[in-house]
């Protein structure tokens, strides 16, 4: 299940959201994927970062928060996200976690929670490319 932290919905709706969004892989043992009031990635429980060979988290680019006023949206997009040369990790990559990087994991926040298709996944020495929709990696929207 994808889904945005909650403490992420309080920066959009306040408008404060800028900054250096990077991306992070996790596997199977990950609390990423149910602890979504972590306000920073250090409260995530398990954080269970994907370690195999060539891994490294990735900056996002051509990232881009802006309103759609013809669909009542507000959206994130960015250029496909590539993890370069992944190796197979200890156990599967199970999801992708996009976060606004500060300093460290102690003030950087999550942000957006992302499996489903493409995912579980075991590295294979290949690129990994993850291509956000092209309706944006998400979007808000007011209810009806």
């Amino acid at each position: 299940m994808s889904f945005v932290y909650t403490k992420a919905l309080g920066l959009l709706s306040t408008a404060t959201l800028t900054g250096d969004v990077r991306a992070a892989l996790v596997m199977s043992n990950t609390t990423a994927d149910t602890d979504e009031d972590a306000e920073f990635i250090a409260d995530i429980g398990t954080l269970d970062q994907y370690d195999g060979s060539g891994y490294a988290r990735v900056a996002l680019s051509a990232e881009a928060w802006a309103a759609v006023l013809a669909t009542d949206r507000f959206k994130f997009s960015a250029d496909p996200i590539v993890f370069a040369t992944l190796g197979v990790g200890t156990r599967q990559c199970v999801g992708l976690l996009l976060y606004l990087h500060v300093t460290n994991d102690a003030d950087s926040k999550p942000l957006i929670y992302i499996d489903g298709t493409g995912f579980p996944f075991d590295g294979n020495g290949a690129n990994v490319t993850f291509t956000p929709h092209a309706d944006g990696v998400m979007y808000t929207r007011n209810a009806p």
